[in-house]
This record gives structure tokens, sequence and C-alpha cells, in this order.
């Protein structure tokens, strides 16, 4: 469980941390949009910080299926705060997202930035319109 708590009169204040702004995203759209209770949206938030769950979806395919994810040319379609797609690029998969949402997008290519990847691996469209050639992607 996460070592901060977040207060209904004070969820987030201004921050120039990307990872803040992550937190900050997760948090008003678990609270926001979905309705979770505070204690569910800060495990989410800290879900999506630390990457927990691409890394163990990843970590699975490689075990069960032997999956070279190094080799592979992913898409990760609604790619939220770009998560999966850092993690398939650390990985060394040649990783591309699409994101919808505008807020979304923007923060998947700001962690991409900060962690040293283009962050134009990142497109704002959604599945039905991808810029990507027939065939491209794995």
């Amino acid at each position: 469980m996460a070592k901060y708590s977040y207060s209904d009169s004070d969820i987030w204040r201004e921050t120039t941390s990307v990872k803040d702004a992550i937190r900050r995203s997760v948090f008003n759209y678990c609270k926001g949009q979905l309705g979770w209770s505070n204690d569910g949206c800060v495990e989410r938030v800290e879900k999506e910080v630390s990457r927990e769950i691409p890394k163990s979806l990843f970590d699975s395919q490689e075990e069960r299926w032997g999956w070279a994810l190094s080799e592979a040319k992913l898409l990760d379609v609604g790619a939220g705060q770009g998560g999966g797609v850092l993690e398939a690029l650390l990985r060394g998969a040649d990783a591309y997202g699409v994101e919808p949402g505008q807020e979304f997008a923007e923060l998947s290519r700001l962690r991409l930035k900060q962690e040293g990847f283009d962050s134009e691996r990142i497109c704002k469209t959604g599945g039905e319109v991808l810029p990507f050639p027939e065939n491209s992607l794995d």
C-alpha cells in the first residue's frame, strides 16, 4: 500500500514531476470516471507508476510461451499513461502506442521522453484509425 493518501478536498496539488502527474491523472480517472474508493484508486495509482501490470503480463508471456519480447514490434492500443509501451521498450521491443485521450497521450509521451525514448512512439488516436502500414506490427 502507498505511503501517502489523498483526501477528497485535496486530492492533488500541481506538480512538476511526471510520476506525480501520472498519479494525479490515474487517481482522478479512477475516482471521477470509475467511482472507485480512495483506497482502490491509490492502489491502482501505484500499479501504474511502478508498471506492475505490464511487467507481470510480459513476464508471464515470456515464461509461458518463450516469447522473445526483444524481437517484437508491438502496438499498445489504449496506451493510457504509457506504462506498457515503456516496459516493452525497456525490454528491447520496438513498441508504439495509440491513445485517444489528450491527457493520457501527453503523459505517455512525457513518460517515454523522460526515460530517453522518442515521444512520437505515442500517437493520439483511437484504435480504429491506426497510423501504421498494414502488417507492420506483430
